[in-house]
């Protein structure tokens, strides 16, 4: 039998003969059992230890699920979590601003498919005044500091809510009797954004406490991000069918007349020359208990708050051809490539015309206040039985926005040639 002994100073290696072994009384091998030292616990920690976690949970589950483990409190593999989720097969994200925001499984749409946070809903909200509300969550308000794993259940499972016909997305938190003991964990970044030209802090701080006993533990986290956004872009108002009248002079006028010289020309309805910035700010704070009285009962609470300040400012240089043929102008220089007018040169709008206005472009300014955030309160009790495994939860969960906008339009100039 070969026996090995791991201290901290050295290692020290004895072997014997089998035969010997199981020649020795029984009372007597328990003697030497206690004996002897404690052996200490070698445990697997970092990219290995995660993989071989992501591995288990899929492995040992009765649905098609993958996994995504963290290698340490605090150490997720990407910072933002739907960004870990593509690496997923199936799973597919849509970005705002180069990060992820919503998650798509098997093609679905993003609202029909279910996020839970540690097997219960959680709600969201979004920032943007023309999102419509839906299932789907904005993973924009979870730091990925938070998360311990992902789990994506591509089939139906009896202990999940229904509504996903994609799949369902479980976040799992950190908890606190499975994390060491009286740890401390900070961890500062900062991020540059090369078209905003800001620096960006980031913090996240994670505390553990667990009783002598080791059956009472609690975890404390907050983060706090800040990130500079900024988006420079050409924006098109679409496109419809125009019919126009061939002047004296070779210009073209819009016309509405069935008799029009050039009928059903796909024509520009505008566009503009757009700035948009803005500054975001995310605080999370989670609070999370564990009691293991016994071997038999678990219960776990767990609470989450999370709140996006997102305001924003919209600057755009608006281009109106319809102001143009309103108020009397006209086009020159055209050229019509398969029924499409590809190319113009617009007139100036006359001074005199019927509503008095010489204008066919302007400046509009838009500031937003905006704010949304999303709470969850969720309590799990576990009880270990001989045959069977009981769970009982209870959980509440909200999501809101706030929004407040100011507008100013600025009437600028009397023409716009359009290419």
């Amino acid at each position: 039998m070969l026996k090995v002994k791991i201290n901290k100073l050295h290692l020290a290696v004895s072997a014997s003969l089998i035969t010997s072994a199981l020649s020795l009384p029984m009372v007597a091998h328990s003697a030497e059992l206690k004996s002897t030292d404690e052996v200490e616990v070698i445990q697997v920690r970092g990219i290995r230890g995660s993989v071989v976690k992501s591995l288990n949970t899929k492995r040992y589950s009765n649905a098609i699920v993958d996994a995504v483990t963290a290698e340490d409190i605090g150490k997720f593999p990407d910072q933002n979590v739907a960004e870990s989720l593509q690496r997923i097969t199936g799973v597919s994200i849509s970005r705002n601003f180069g990060e992820g925001e919503r998650v798509s499984i098997r093609g679905t749409a993003e609202s029909q498919n279910r996020t839970l946070l540690n097997g219960q809903a959680v709600g969201s909200a979004d920032w943007w005044i023309s999102t419509q509300p839906n299932r789907g969550f904005n993973y924009t308000l979870l730091p990925a500091e938070l998360v311990s794993s992902l789990e994506v259940y591509k089939t139906p499972q009896a202990d999940h809510n229904e509504g996903s016909l994609g799949g369902s997305v479980n976040i799992k938190t950190q908890r606190p009797l499975h994390t060491q003991s009286n740890q401390f964990v900070t961890n500062a970044q900062v991020q540059y954004n090369d078209l905003s030209g800001e620096f960006d802090p980031q913090l996240a701080v994670f505390y553990n406490w667990t009783n002598p006993d080791k059956d009472i533990s609690a975890l404390i986290t907050f983060t706090r991000n800040q990130r500079s956004l900024r988006r420079d872009g050409l924006e098109s108002w679409g496109w419809h069918e125009q019919n126009f009248q061939r002047n004296a002079d070779g210009s073209l006028s819009a016309t509405d007349s069935d008799t029009a010289n050039i009928k059903n020309i796909w024509t520009p309805g505008g566009g503009g020359s757009a700035i948009f910035q803005q500054q975001r700010v995310l605080t999370s704070a989670t609070a999370n208990f564990e009691y293991q009285p016994n071997l038999d009962w678990n219960i776990q609470l767990n609470t989450l708050y999370s709140v996006l300040n997102a305001d924003n400012s919209n600057q755009n240089f608006l281009w109106q051809p319809s102001s143009v043929f309103a108020r009397g102008g006209h086009i020159s220089d055209a050229k019509i490539i398969d029924n499409t007018l590809a190319f113009a040169r617009y007139s100036k709008v006359p001074e005199q015309n019927a509503q008095n206005l010489p204008f066919s472009t302007a400046m509009e300014a838009i500031w937003r206040e905006s704010e949304i955030n999303t709470s969850s309160v969720h309590l799990i009790v576990s009880q270990q039985a001989h045959l069977w495994q009981n769970q009982y939860q209870i959980g509440f969960t909200k999501g809101g926005w706030r929004l407040k906008t100011r507008s100013h339009l600025t009437i600028l100039s009397q023409y716009r040639l359009y290419r």
